[in-house]
């Protein structure tokens, strides 16, 4: 195909097909094999031909497993024919595969998905599939959550001896505001860390999503891990005067949630 008539913006993975905002889905890499029936590929892309020609998309979205890294049991071969519309400015293709019993298809490995568009490869998401059991609001199977703290900084967080853990922020000096939250692991096995830092203004609208993934290595149950997350910029002026919160999110279960204000001074 012509590219003059894409570029290729982003290709993710979900398993909770629900709609969100502006027609979004809870996109993911890491997964419990328990928790899904099937999996949902979107792949996005611009139209370049916008307002100037109606065009068909032809391709293949196509799932493996992965087997020492590479590309072993196929899982999915998905066939794409869209019709694309001159006044839409970007292409959204969702297609997914699975069985209706949850676990019954999905199973526990390292998986890579690869969009094509008449046969020539566009875009390439690896994600991962857990086997110890969903996170829900009363187990977590992998990890405790032992700590949360915020502090403020630069684009560069300062060194731990040199934090200043605050449960209000001085808006006139504040440039990042980071979250330090420690785990400790649960498991003797290798396992994949994905958490979503998500804050929010008090009137609920969503002010940053932030992602952190780690790949936990085995043999190292009861190990602590420590992990920052920040938003904000270096010149100080991003955080107005106001109350917030802010939300761990992991496997789409909320493991954290803080609320912080930020006003004319520091409070420890």
């Amino acid at each position: 195909m012509d590219n003059k008539l894409f570029k290729f913006r982003d290709l993710k993975i979900y398993c909770d097909n629900n709609s969100l905002a502006q027609d979004a889905r809870f996109y993911r890499t890491v997964f419990d094999s328990s928790e899904i029936n099937y999996l949902y590929f979107e792949l996005t892309l611009f139209n370049k031909a916008f307002d100037s020609q109606d065009w068909q998309i032809n391709g293949h979205i196509r799932c493996h497993k992965l087997k020492d890294g590479r590309k072993d049991k196929e899982m999915a071969n998905l066939e794409i024919t869209n019709k694309v519309a001159k006044d839409l400015n970007i292409i959204t293709v969702r297609e997914g595969w699975g069985m209706e019993k949850k676990g019954s298809y999905w199973e526990k490995g390292n998986y890579i998905v690869s969009a094509f568009i008449e046969d020539k490869l566009v875009g390439e998401k690896s994600f991962y599939i857990e086997g110890d059991g969903a996170i829900s609001p009363t187990l977590n199977p992998y990890f405790r959550l032992d700590s949360v703290k915020l502090f403020n900084g630069s684009y560069s967080p300062p060194n731990f001896e040199d934090r200043k853990y605050l449960k209000k922020f001085n808006w006139a000096t504040t440039q990042y505001v980071w979250v330090e939250y420690k785990i400790a692991n649960k498991l003797n096995t290798s396992w994949n860390f994905e958490c979503f830092i998500n804050f929010y203004e008090k009137s609920g609208l969503q002010k940053s999503q932030l992602r952190k993934y780690y790949l936990v290595q085995p043999d190292k149950k009861e190990f602590s891990y420590t992990f920052d997350s920040g938003w904000g910029h270096d010149k100080t002026g991003t955080w107005k005067p106001g109350e917030y919160s802010v939300h761990l999110v992991c496997m789409g279960i909320i493991v954290a949630a803080l609320r912080f204000e930020v006003g004319d001074e520091e409070i420890e």
